[in-house]
């Protein structure tokens, strides 16, 4: 494009922005009387950047040089009183009248423009702290001799708690609100736009207080997140009433302050010391008339932010009165709901045999729900998830057919789902989560190459889930795990290279997760996992230098996680398998006296993880295969057939039990067979 012609582009390019910023400026001052500020700016931006860009492209070479564009503009330009102007000057003249006429309307209209930025804020999204706006109500109060609006007074009450309790919360008194055009939309829109967990607000402009304005009125909006149970918005839609000297004593507005420093405790069940905690939310519930119901929806939410500090025995005692309050009001899908919690309790303190009750139960009344209701999502949903629960316990207890039968009917239940509502990621998600479920049950019933195709199902969901939503961390260690359980069945089936290749995407994954979530313990513990993973992959093909590294890598991670974390047994465990790991290595590479630590450090774990939890079978055959380790490791390289013999003898007990106990573990069959293998050969 030659210059003359991209001149003429520019030329006509400005003057249809004009006209464009001409129209906007027109529809928004019919549309509302005010300064169309927005499409000025934009306009006066636009041209502040061409007549830029004209300085620049214009400037002579040499001093007293006129540039081709400038000959061009000549031409163009060359009509009726522009006859000799030297086109630049117009130019610039341009640029300072737009940077002026920017600089005037900013000035002019800083508060609009704040308001447009979002600059003129209360609260920061990003604060933690529990947040309340309080409006003012327009009516006065006199307090310690001086006048004060009643939305002033109960800030100031407010400050006075939090300070006394030590809360996270923060108030903002908004002097200057005029309240036009006021409701509770409005008020919800006021909450969202500052940033704002709850508005509080008197109602002196509606017809629930005396027009005479001898009574005060004060309602709240709060977050729809702080939403618990039948609490919802509001503790109660009636405004709560009352006189200037109620106001005064906090008798008015207790109520409110109390839903406003309960909410906020719950959020701070972390940085708060535990019993005092517990102590304030037992005395606001017993002081406000909270309905039944309501109650029931706090202790729920009490447990649930109790679980999260690993109060489990605290846990039963909330989901009890929960449960007490649903079965009183016969509500059965929120005893489903305690059920399952109270299951997901004794799962965790290791009480299986009262977890399988717990959740017999709640399948019982989620299939009367689902049968009563077969169109109900929410049901079905409940319904699958009431399977994978039992059979996840009857896998803990050993029970493999048992499991597999209701790992199938979560599978049948996914499918149906995702199939009605193909794109519900969750669904798809769940569905996903089934059929690694059902490869787990027939990895452990011995069928490897039926649970790779249900392990390759389980990955390709995976890989769609993430691609369609790469920011979504369960989806992506999902996949990471996924990939994990085709590396140990190709691992099994002897196809090292596919398992190397399978653990080398998970470990990327798993890399990527911990980079980026740093504090998150599971992503911490899924990196640890992987590493031993590619650890045990080496060792087979015998790079036991580059297995060592991966090793400690994996010891150094566990060791970290169950430092921090000493009554997670998950993480006990953990740590228990990497000092066998390391051990093995250690061994293969002659530094023996370095093994047998490790072996014995092992041994210490497994022991205090069985004797604390003596029906897991996952702590009972890790005991079984320390103490293996052990006899192998006296027999091989101490020639110590006597300890040898000793250790033998009671893997051997372990695993006949183990092997009585569930016939269906192939692992278990097989494990026996050795040991006694082991023994005979200690006599020859």
């Amino acid at each position: 494009m030659n210059e003359q012609k991209k001149f003429r582009w520019d030329f006509w390019t400005t003057a249809v922005l004009f006209l464009v910023g001409a129209v906007w400026f027109v529809r928004d001052f019919l549309d509302e009387p005010k300064f169309p500020f927005e499409p000025i700016i934009v306009f006066l931006s636009y041209l502040f950047l061409l007549t830029g860009y004209y300085i620049f492209r214009n400037k002579p070479s040499e001093e007293g040089e006129t540039t081709a564009s400038n000959q061009s503009a000549h031409k163009i330009w060359n009509i009726g009183k522009i006859k000799t102007a030297n086109f630049s000057i117009y130019v610039k003249g341009g640029y300072i009248m737009a940077l002026v006429g920017l600089l005037a309307i900013g000035i002019w209209q800083k508060n609009e423009i704040k308001d447009l930025l979002g600059f003129n804020r209360f609260f920061r999204a990003k604060d933690h702290n529990f947040k309340i706006l309080v409006l003012p109500f327009k009516q006065i109060c006199n307090q310690n001799g001086k006048n004060y609006d009643a939305g002033f007074v109960v800030t100031e009450r407010l400050n006075g708690i939090i300070d006394k309790e030590h809360l996270k919360i923060k108030t903002h008194y908004w002097e200057s609100y005029d309240f036009k055009d006021f409701n509770d939309e409005t008020a919800k829109a006021l909450r969202a736009y500052h940033n704002a967990d709850m508005i509080l607000f008197g109602a002196y402009q509606t017809d629930a207080c005396s027009g005479d304005g001898s009574q005060i009125c004060i309602n709240y909006i709060t977050d729809e997140k702080w939403n618990m149970g039948a609490l919802g918005n509001n503790l109660s839609r009636d405004y709560q009433k009352g006189g200037l000297d109620e106001l005064k004593t906090g008798k008015l507005q207790e109520k409110i302050e109390n839903l406003a420093i309960f909410i906020a405790l719950v959020a701070q069940i972390k940085s708060l010391n535990h019993a005092e905690y517990l102590k304030k939310l037992q005395t606001i519930l017993n002081n406000e008339d909270f309905s039944r119901g309501s109650q029931a929806a706090i202790y729920i939410e009490i447990a649930d932010k109790l679980r999260e500090e690993g109060k489990l025995g605290e846990l039963l005692i909330q989901y009890d009165k929960a449960l007490n309050i649903y079965m009183s009001n016969n509500d059965k899908s929120n005893v489903a709901l305690c059920y399952e919690r109270l299951g997901s309790t004794h799962t965790a303190l290791g009480n299986l045999d009262k977890a399988l009750a717990f959740y017999e139960e709640g399948l019982k009344l989620t299939k009367e729900l689902y049968a009563a209701y077969p169109n109900n999502v929410d049901f079905k949903k409940g319904l699958a998830i009431s399977y994978s629960k039992l059979g996840n316990t009857h896998t803990a207890l050993g029970n493999l057919e048992k499991a597999l039968g209701f790992y199938e009917e979560y599978n049948r239940l996914g499918k149906e789902l995702y199939a009605a509502y193909p794109n519900n990621v969750d669904f798809k998600n769940g569905l996903a989560i089934s059929y690694s479920k059902l490869g787990n049950t027939h990895t452990a019933l011995g069928n490897l190459e039926k649970a790779l195709e249900l392990y390759e199902e389980r990955n390709r969901l995976g890989k769609e889930l993430h691609a369609a939503y790469p920011n979504n961390v369960d989806f992506k260690n999902g996949l990471a795990i996924s990939y994990s359980k085709l590396g140990e069945t190709h691992t099994s089936l002897g196809n090292l290279d596919k398992a190397l290749a399978f653990y080398e995407e998970g470990l990327k994954l798993t890399k990527e997760l911990y980079a980026a979530y740093p504090n998150n313990v599971d992503f911490k513990n899924g990196l640890a996992i992987s590493y031993s993973k590619l650890g045990e992959t080496h060792t087979s093909l015998g790079n036991l230098d580059k297995a060592l590294v991966l090793y400690e890598e994996d010891i150094k991670l566990t060791k970290e996680l169950y430092a921090a974390y000493p009554n997670n047994v998950k993480f006990k465990n953990g740590l228990a398998i990497a000092y066998s790991k390391l051990g093995e290595t250690h061994t293969a590479l002659g530094n023996l006296e370095k093994a047998l630590g490790l072996y014995e450090e092992e041994v210490k774990l497994s022991e205090e993880l069985y004797t604390a939890y003596p029906n897991n079978v996952e702590f009972k055959n890790g005991l079984a295969i320390s103490y293996s380790q052990l006899g192998c490791f006296f027999r091989d390289n101490k020639n110590d057939n006597q300890k040898a013999r000793i250790y033998f003898e009671q893997c051997q007990t372990l695993w006949l039990e183990l092997a009585t106990s569930f016939p269906s573990y192939v692992a278990f069959q097989n494990n026996l067979a050795w040991v006694k293998n082991a023994l005979e050969d200690l006599e020859k």
